[in-house]
C-alpha cells in the first residue's frame, strides 16, 4: 500500500496528463523493507486461503 501511495503521489506531482513518460528509476527501492521479516510462501498461502 505504501508503494502505491508513493506512486500515486509521484504521478500527481509530475502531472501525468502533461508528462507522458514516467521516470521509473525514481521508484526503485520504494518497497525495500516492506517484506522484511516476512516469509513469502506463508504470505502466498494466506492469499490463497482468503480466496476460498
Amino acid at each position: 500500500m505504501k508503494l502505491l501511495e508513493k506512486l500515486a503521489h509521484q504521478l500527481k506531482k509530475t502531472g501525468i496528463a502533461i508528462k507522458k513518460e514516467l521516470d521509473w528509476k525514481g521508484l526503485y527501492g520504494l518497497g525495500k523493507g516492506l517484506w522484511k521479516g516476512k516469509d513469502a510462501q506463508e504470505y502466498v498461502n494466506r492469499l490463497r486461503e482468503d480466496r476460498v
